[in-house]
């Protein structure tokens, strides 16, 4: 399938700069602000809330051990209620094979909310009421919009990757974030002024940013979206609190690239590269039903092409070289 070239679509806006995808339907989708702007009518970016819920990462710094060690310590004292609540951060932090916290979905600052197994039951009921959805909407006759084609399949991701109860190993990586006194240490000059409740906000800000910085090559590599990227960070984001600027801190980039982990980039984006964009393939990762684990495509896959993708990029190149580029949507493929 051929993407329309739908530039007029990926301009800026009063938000500042376009940041988006292209869903494997051809679909784009507007992701210009990280969460979307405060308040309870917050609509532009619904499916960010549903990625931090489920991801799991490993808090650098924040030793597990630490939980278990402060509730002996307060069980000598015969501090019990206060033992308990360590032992019970304990529980809920270790994952096997780490020293470190390990964090998922809603947390209250350095613990998990829910023990695991209320956590997946969480996650079950989530997805199954997105399913749902999907199903009521397909029997409604009504085309699911991109937003919940994106939910459905962000949710169908997790669900992989929580089905053998090891997060990092069906994903085939680890999510990191640092721990709280490593940030404030990092940015001890910036936060000099500010309370320990302001250190806390701008550190929840640093979370969030750094973890969306794996939604994009969860959505690209893992679930065959495409990244439209038009702009760049002005300001260092996990210091300013971009998360409310108009602008979400970014400006204009010089240059017009997508990144996509299609096979076919020459034909899925024909006329997208008409128009001088530039497109840059990453590695692709697909699901080992066997393994029940995603891996990486065979390095094999950066040098092979298709008769068809070989024929058609020498025609782009040809058209480019020849056809001033206002006329060059006579040659857009359908």
């Amino acid at each position: 399938m051929t993407i329309d070239f739908c530039e007029e679509k990926t301009e800026s806006s009063y938000r500042g700069p376009f940041l988006g995808y292209i869903n494997p339907r051809g679909q784009i989708i507007d992701y210009s602000i990280l969460i979307g702007e405060p308040g309870h009518d917050n609509w532009r970016n619904p499916v960010t809330p549903y990625f931090l819920t489920f991801i799991s990462y490993v808090v650098l710094g924040d030793k597990v051990e630490c939980y278990k060690n402060k509730a002996s310590k307060y069980k000598n004292k015969n501090m019990e209620e206060v033992a308990k609540m360590y032992e019970e951060d304990y529980e809920k932090n270790k994952y096997e094979g780490f020293d470190d916290s390990v964090l998922r979905g809603p947390t209250e600052r350095r613990t998990n909310k829910y023990y695991y197994d209320a956590f997946i039951k969480l996650l079950n009921e989530a997805a199954k009421n997105i399913h749902n959805q999907r199903l009521d909407i397909a029997k409604s006759r009504i085309s699911n919009n991109e937003w919940n084609l994106l939910k459905y399949d962000l949710m169908n991701f997790f669900e992989k990757c929580y089905y053998k109860k090891d997060f990092f190993y069906s994903f085939g990586r680890i999510v990191k974030v640092h721990c709280f006194e490593t940030y404030c240490e990092m940015y001890k000059e910036f936060l000099a002024d500010c309370d320990y409740d302001e250190k806390w906000d701008y550190y929840d800000n640093y979370c969030v940013i750094t973890l969306m910085s794996y939604f994009k090559d969860i959505l690209v590599q893992y679930l065959g979206y495409d990244s439209i990227e038009r702009a760049l960070p002005v300001d260092d984001l996990n210091i300013f609190n971009n998360l409310f600027y108009v602008s979400h801190g970014y400006t204009e980039a010089p240059y017009k690239v997508i990144f996509t982990s299609c096979t076919n980039p020459n034909e899925r984006f024909y006329n997208w590269l008409l128009m001088d964009w530039i497109v840059q393939r990453v590695p692709k990762m697909i699901w080992n039903e066997g393994e029940q684990r995603f891996v990486q495509e065979s390095a094999l896959m950066d040098y092979y092409q298709t008769e068809k993708e070989i024929i058609l990029g020498k025609e782009i190149q040809s058209i480019r070289r020849k056809v001033p580029k206002q006329y060059r949507e006579e040659y857009f493929r359908k």
